[in-house]
């Protein structure tokens, strides 16, 4: 599985939130990077940031974790693969290690430890 940062052109992008609020019930909402304050809307581009923004808003704000906002112009497809991986032993389901080396891409364990997040173009 490879663990490392996206090979895909994002880093330019204006697509960038963070998460992780330091209220437990938004502990995964997208939050807006130059008001940190409010919540990101994903479908709301003038609440999203550049990579730069969101990465020092997460270190005045002490958020968990940056998010990057798919859209229909980007060429990019997100998978979220839910309770497939032990967060114990880092162990994953047969069915899920086979749908990672069937994309061979980018490939990230998810926040929660269970899951994981796949990225590929199309």
């Amino acid at each position: 599985m490879s663990m490392f940062f996206p090979v895909f052109p994002v880093t330019d992008k204006r697509q960038w939130v963070g998460w992780g609020c330091k209220e437990q019930s938004q502990l995964k909402a997208p939050v807006n990077p130059n008001q940190p304050d409010r919540l990101a809307k994903t479908t709301d581009p003038t609440t999203w940031g550049s990579l730069g923004q969101a990465m020092a808003a997460k270190a005045r704000n002490n958020w968990v974790g940056l998010g990057y906002v798919f859209t229909k112009d980007d060429g990019l497809t997100g998978i979220d693969l839910d309770k497939c991986r032990d967060n114990q032993t880092g162990e994953i389901e047969g069915w899920a290690k086979d749908i990672i080396t069937a994309l061979n891409s980018y490939t990230e364990i998810s926040p929660s430890g269970t899951g994981i997040h796949i990225v590929v173009e199309g």
